[in-house]
């Protein structure tokens, strides 16, 4: 029973009480009968008015917890001009007042980071309370090359993409940069964050690609043109000074003119080939941005098939074509992406050396792939793949791999190398 209603039993309960006894008193006196009676029916008006002014502060205490609960933080009550209800009113709406001022600066907070967050060239991911994605970011959409209906509401190791095993295994609080897809690097970084009192992971994923590529080949272009600058002029210089040496070859004897033009030439030979590694080193440098034009690569890589059969078969390696009957269209440069797809079967058949299989396989969305059996890429260097100018052949300059990075990174196409089950797969997406 609520204590409005049992203040109005009470004050029945006691009227009916002294009506009771005004009535065993009328035989004695019908004055003091009258006057009870007055009294009691002017104290009835009395005790609802004192009612009236205790309940109130119930009643305004019972709408504010309504308000509260409705979560209706702009509703106040005006002052009635009474010392102790104003009391209670003032308190009331000065905590409305904050309540509402903290709701808006969470909702303003909330909206910022999330707006940040969706903003943010820089791929995030947050995790609910049971390791499962809770919210991603278009850049981590873009990184991960997946839909957000295939992220949300899964884990980590359940993410179809490389990347999410490597972020799985990163350690709360800690960096790591991953290689990933050909050349591309990313920073990962994985930490907690307090949300409604519990700790929620959250991972920031940054591609780094371009920023390194940018200061690599900064790198390596000015340390070329230094090195190329001053062995071209060295060399051109000695070897116009062994040429004018070997003229005094006759002014020898005869046993030792032929030993002295064989050292000489030998010289001269091993000079030029010198150059000519230098040229080829200058050739990355000076590599003209591509000319893109929109052409069928069905008909590039026919080409391609023609121009690197024979050397296939000289290695008794068959070279496969699969390509669909209509055409594919891209936008390309088809001088550089011809070298490119000569320099990638030239690997392939150094892969294999002798008795093998190559297919060169077109898709689409414009895609090419080339695929060989040979002796695959090894864990260990498989990272070390697209550095400039590494090789893992014993008189090689890694040149033909860095051309071809450099090629398909400015024409902007996604490419991964990776052996899987003992193929090898170089793998160009030109969508």
């Amino acid at each position: 029973m609520r204590l409005h209603t049992r203040y109005i039993v009470y004050v029945l309960v006691v009227h009916l009480t002294f009506a009771m006894l005004a009535v065993l008193i009328l035989k004695e006196s019908k004055l003091f009968f009258v006057i009870a009676e007055i009294v009691i029916l002017g104290s009835l008006p009395i005790s609802f008015y004192f009612m009236n002014a205790f309940s109130s502060p119930i009643k305004l205490i019972d709408a504010g917890i309504q308000s509260l609960k409705d979560r209706e933080f702009n509703t106040k009550f005006l002052r009635v001009g009474q010392y102790e209800m104003d009391g209670l009113i003032d308190v009331y709406n000065q905590m409305i007042d904050e309540l509402r001022s903290e709701r808006l600066n969470k909702v303003e907070q909330n909206y910022f980071l999330d707006k940040l967050v969706q903003a943010s060239p820089s791929g995030i991911i947050i995790l609910d309370l049971n390791e499962k994605i809770k919210t991603i970011n278009p850049a981590t959409l873009r990184i991960l090359g997946l839909l957000r209906t295939e992220l949300i509401g899964k884990s980590l190791k359940d993410i179809e993409s490389r990347i999410g095993a490597k972020l799985e295994e990163l350690e709360i609080g800690k960096s790591s940069v991953i290689n990933l897809e050909g050349s591309k690097k990313y920073k990962c970084q994985k930490d907690q964050f307090l949300h409604n009192g519990f700790q929620q992971t959250f991972m920031v994923v940054e591609d780094l690609t371009n920023e390194l590529l940018h200061i690599e080949k900064s790198a390596y272009e000015n340390v070329i043109r230094m090195m190329s600058h001053e062995v071209n002029n060295s060399i051109g210089a000695i070897n116009s000074i062994l040429t004018s040496i070997l003229n005094y070859s006759p002014q020898l004897n005869t046993e030792n003119q032929q030993d002295y033009e064989n050292v000489l030439n030998v010289a001269i030979d091993r000079n030029t080939k010198l150059i000519d590694l230098m040229k080829n080193f200058s050739d990355v440098v000076k590599l003209p941005a591509p000319n893109k034009q929109r052409y069928d690569i069905v008909k590039l890589a026919k080409t391609v098939s023609i121009l690197t059969m024979p050397f296939c078969r000289k290695q008794f390696i068959e070279l496969q074509l699969q390509t669909p009957a209509q055409p594919v269209m891209a936008d390309i440069d088809t001088n550089q992406m011809e070298q490119v797809l000569i320099n990638i079967i030239k690997n392939s058949v150094e892969s294999i050396e002798s008795n093998g299989n190559i297919k060169l396989i077109v898709n689409s969305p414009p895609e090419m792939v080339v695929e060989d059996d040979g002796k695959g890429i090894p864990e260990k260097i498989k990272n070390q793949l697209f550095t400039p100018f590494f090789s893992t052949k014993k008189d090689g300059q890694g040149i033909g791999l860095t051309m071809t990075r450099e090629i398909l990174v400015n024409h902007d196409f996604d490419f991964n190398l990776e052996t899987i089950k003992g193929i090898t797969r170089f793998e160009i997406k030109m969508s």
